[in-house]
């Protein structure tokens, strides 16, 4: 598989009350050429859509019902841990308080509405291919120490 189209084949995971606004994303995602695109309307579902989906990138808007994107990204840290959670955060807030908070709670990048369609496009790529990155990582690692088990199994002392 190439890199363009792993990228392409990446899993996108968009949160945001608003249908038109998601529906716009997932648009310019999928005339751009990606393949698994999901939209979750209602916040309280986040949670269980990311863990289900295990998405490449999370793009959360900020201001919702029930709960709001910085309570998500709790959540979706209860699921990581201290890994890497690929989230681009959206919002009509032009409040710099609230892009350093967005960013400091875990955030990898923070956009506001109204958004350049391009650079959606280009930050969400740019997201991809490190969580590309960092999953070979850890599946390199878990190899690595699977193989150090063996060779201690193998040349243990008696």
């Amino acid at each position: 598989m190439t890199i363009d189209s792993e990228i392409l084949s990446a899993r996108i995971l968009i949160v945001d009350d608003q249908k038109v606004n998601a529906l716009l994303l997932e648009e310019i995602f999928r005339k751009a050429g990606y393949k698994n695109i999901t939209c979750v309307h209602d916040s309280r579902d986040a949670q269980a859509a990311y863990a289900a989906l295990k998405p490449h990138a999370v793009i959360l808007d900020i201001n919702m019902p029930y709960m709001d994107g910085f309570q998500i990204i709790q959540q979706l840290k209860e699921i990581e841990g201290a890994e890497h959670l690929p989230i681009l955060m959206l919002t009509q807030l032009g409040d710099n308080d609230l892009r350093f908070l967005a960013l400091e709670s875990g955030a990898r990048d923070y956009l506001n509405k109204p958004y350049d369609a391009i650079e959606v496009l280009l930050r969400v790529r740019n997201m991809i291919e490190v969580r590309l990155s960092h999953d070979r990582l850890r599946e390199e690692n878990k190899k690595l120490k699977e193989e150090i088990r063996q060779l201690q199994e193998k040349y243990k002392p008696s």
